[in-house]
């Protein structure tokens, strides 16, 4: 099938275009930050790439405020803010060219007196790196180490003198460390671990642990209310302390579920005060799906049990819809928000949508725009988050520069915490 104009494509859902308008005042004054209580404001502004900073306003950017009776067009002043009355706006949408390409926003039912901030991500650093010396081990054929896995999560090693590459955000910190040896597959030995303790990261430095190992207890999780047909699911246990999320394996546990209880035996550090469970259900090649659940685990003495019921439903289908649009199945009515991310040459477009959602629609840009529509998508994404506590309209003043970074974020992980569903569609991969 043609994937003929879509996406960004997805990005306007909502009613047909109307046509637009033209309206007085062109935006905002810079002069109050907040919005009236029958007003919405958009602030948009740069994101991170490479030497170029995040947050510098945009100005000019056009904004399209949809309504039952039409569509009403401004633009950006030179504080990157434009603001509007929220009588009756369906969806409210931003689009402009920078030096690098298009960029363009889509929010649905923006709430009355709220600001929304579209922009101002930091881009992912180079990582500094390290070396990191284990004892060694003669039982052991591989070495890896675990520490929070926003710094790295450490490939094996065939020795136990490893390179450690961590974020640069980590350069100075002195997180948790676990040192792991491990015999080869058939070799008959017990895994090995060593509690590390502190280790200060350093950029250029190396690090020698010292002590011994000790055998690394099999410990059991049990898991209920698993849905039928998927292809796989994986838990591990996780030290927790703020965001600093650990993982106590050096591998996690996984199976293919044929049952909706399963029990999973894997290596576990002792101590543990949170479970990741993720589930894979099954998809064509071309889409990558999951869903993933962080939550506290109840004891510290395990076996202990999860409740796969408590975990969003995997989105399990995605699917281009006629020449501009995008609908998806499964991850359930609940959760908090919706989000869709659509990449195609040099146009990116997010849309912030209802939880509820299972399709977005484009209606025409205005042609003096000169929006180059791209022929079918490279990469799409959705993307639905469930955060307990948290409601959509607390989500989205900030959610533009927050949603990617789960699980690594204090309002997306709360200590309740909270659950994904995603789908990832790749042309590279073939049609969805």
């Amino acid at each position: 099938m043609r994937k003929a104009r879509l996406v960004l494509a997805i990005a306007l859902a909502g009613c047909g275009r109307l046509g637009f308008q033209e309206i007085a005042g062109h935006a905002d004054d810079g002069g109050d930050d907040g919005a009236g209580g029958d007003q919405i404001t958009l602030v948009v502004t740069s994101d991170q790439y490479l030497a170029e900073a995040a947050g510098t306003p945009i100005a000019g950017a056009t904004v399209l405020i949809e309504r039952r009776g039409g569509i009403d067009r401004i633009t950006t002043d030179a504080n990157g803010k434009a603001r509007f009355p929220a009588a009756g706006v369906l969806a409210c949408h931003a689009v402009y060219k920078s030096e690098i390409g298009w960029r363009g926003y889509t929010v649905t039912a923006p709430p009355a007196g709220s600001v929304i901030e579209l922009g101002s991500r930091t881009a992912s650093l180079a990582t500094h790196g390290m070396t990191l010396t284990l004892p060694g081990n003669a039982t052991a054929s591989s070495f890896t180490v675990r520490l929070p896995e926003h710094c790295a999560i450490p490939p094996l090693s065939g020795a136990p003198s490893l390179g450690l590459d961590y974020e640069v955000a980590c350069e100075g910190t002195t997180p948790r460390v676990i040192g792991f040896a491990l015999p080869a597959t058939g070799a008959g030995k017990p895994d090995l671990y060593l509690d590390a303790g502190f280790v200060s990261l350093a950029n250029g430095a190396t690090r020698d642990i010292t002590g011994g190992y000790t055998e690394l207890p099999t410990r059991a999780l049990q898991i209920t209310n698993l849905p039928l047909a998927l292809d796989g699911v994986r838990a591990e246990i996780l030290a927790r302390s703020g965001l600093d999320l650990t993982s106590l394996s050096p591998v996690p546990g996984s199976t293919i579920p044929g049952n909706p209880t399963v029990t999973l035996s894997f290596g576990v550090v002792p101590g543990g005060n949170a479970v990741r469970v993720q589930v894979t259900p099954s998809t064509p090649i071309a889409l990558l799906a999951s869903s993933e659940r962080i939550a506290p685990l109840a004891t510290a003495t395990l076996p202990a049990t999860f409740d796969a019921s408590s975990m969003l439903p995997a989105i399990d289908s995605l699917a281009l819809d006629g020449a501009r649009g995008l609908r998806w199945t499964g991850g359930g009515s609940g959760g908090t928000i919706t989000v869709v991310e659509a990449i195609a040459g040099g146009v990116q477009w997010d849309m912030y949508l209802d939880p509820a959602a299972t399709s977005v629609h484009l209606p025409d840009l205005p042609p003096d725009l000169g929006f180059p529509m791209p022929d079918s998508p490279d990469v799409v994404s959705v993307v639905k988050l469930d955060v307990p506590g948290v409601s959509r309209a607390d989500l989205l003043p900030t959610i533009d520069r927050r949603w990617s970074q789960w699980p690594h974020d204090a309002m997306l992980l709360p200590q309740a915490g909270s659950s994904i569903a995603r789908i990832l569609y790749s042309a590279a991969l073939g049609p969805p």
